[in-house]
């Protein structure tokens, strides 16, 4: 009994590893993609603004949104089907975290505080979903792992798998969430990127 106490206590911790381990990956890389986007002149961050602006005339429709997120986050649940696709998984949080840190300082740096608070609600969405993707699948690797070890039977393997296609449910919803929010709130932060682009241009021209 105290045995079997003990080898629950050790899988609850080794879970918070995981989980803690995949939330340190997505600090690492905003700091990293802040730090990028901190090391660009001047001249770069105002070709940025531009870029940014002019790719952002049509807003995407829901189902382009939702089609992206979701293909990014089924793709993830895919690898964690198998032991080495967790690797990958680990690589993809953390290029979450890069591109959120590098998106992060260039609003920041261009609509202030107060208009970035907007997309931080919609990226912190998406990483937060990016981030339990990939906990289900190194989850689900750690417990084939654990009962390869311990040669337990097959029945209790195709009982995790079972377990690990319910949480597909999970990311479904959590994608739909962050793709209606995203829908919301990328045509207010590209009018007003257009905006400031459109400002700039006017200010260039006339000096």
């Amino acid at each position: 009994m105290g045995n079997n106490r003990s080898r629950i206590h050790k899988k609850k911790s080794y879970m918070a590893y995981i989980f803690l381990g995949l939330l340190a990956l997505v600090i690492v890389g905003d700091a990293v993609g802040a730090i990028l986007y901190l090391r660009q002149g001047s001249e770069v961050r105002d070709q940025l603004l531009q870029y940014v602006s002019e790719g952002t005339g049509g807003s995407s429709s829901f189902f382009d949104i939702l089609s992206g997120q979701m293909l990014y986050q089924l793709t993830i649940w895919g690898f964690g089907l198998s032991i080495i696709g967790n690797i990958v998984n680990a690589g993809l949080v953390l290029m979450r975290g890069i591109s959120a840190g590098f998106n992060l300082a260039f609003l920041f740096s261009t609509l202030g505080f107060g208009a970035s608070l907007l997309w931080i609600l919609q990226y912190g969405l998406i990483l937060m979903a990016t981030v339990f993707s990939a906990y289900f699948s190194m989850r689900f690797a750690f417990l084939v792992i654990h009962n390869l070890i311990r040669k337990r039977s097959f029945k209790l393997f195709k009982r995790h798998l079972k377990h690990y296609c319910s949480q597909l449910l999970i990311i479904v919803v959590m994608t739909l969430i962050t793709a209606t929010v995203t829908h919301i709130v990328n045509p207010i932060i590209n009018d007003r990127l257009t905006q400031i682009a459109s400002a700039s241009e006017v200010v260039s021209v006339s000096e």
